[in-house]
């Protein structure tokens, strides 16, 4: 009967050089990201396809009781979440839009806006006006 051979066991010196593959242009990270992104894809994919994605008012999910302090944050929920129900959730602010949208095109800040850049602002005025009339209406109605 032969004695198992004991193995050498080494540890690795702080103090020595960082070790690296850059040198053997192995192309591993740009590999290792290529397949992160592809496994993201899939699974937005699946997922997109299995699920809907859905959007509503944040103040929508407000207890009765809280005052509403943002009514123009829209929340998206992406079904990507660990257990059905359980979505990721993105916010984003209305007004934000909006201001950004201005900020874009005006000439300074509060500055003049060119004509040529006004069409898509009427556009988005329009139909926020349009949606606030739907709501009035809505409001409005009997009992």
């Amino acid at each position: 009967m032969t004695k198992p051979k004991k193995r050498a066991k080494g540890t690795y010196d702080k103090l020595s050089a960082k070790i690296g593959f850059h040198e053997w242009n192995l192309d591993v990270s740009d590999r290792m990201a290529d397949y992160f992104k592809d496994a993201l894809k899939e699974g937005f994919a699946i997922a997109t396809e299995e699920y809907e994605c859905f959007a509503t008012f944040a103040c929508d999910s407000l207890p009765d009781d809280e005052p509403i302090t943002s009514p123009g944050l829209i929340r998206v929920g992406l079904p990507i979440g660990p257990e059905e129900y359980e979505d990721a959730y993105w916010d984003f602010s209305l007004t934000d839009l909006v201001e950004n949208m201005i900020d874009f095109v005006e000439h300074g800040e509060g500055g003049y806006i060119d004509d040529v850049d006004k069409p898509p602002l009427v556009a988005v005025r329009n139909e926020l006006r349009r949606l606030a009339d739907v709501l009035d209406a809505a409001m409005e109605r009997e009992p």
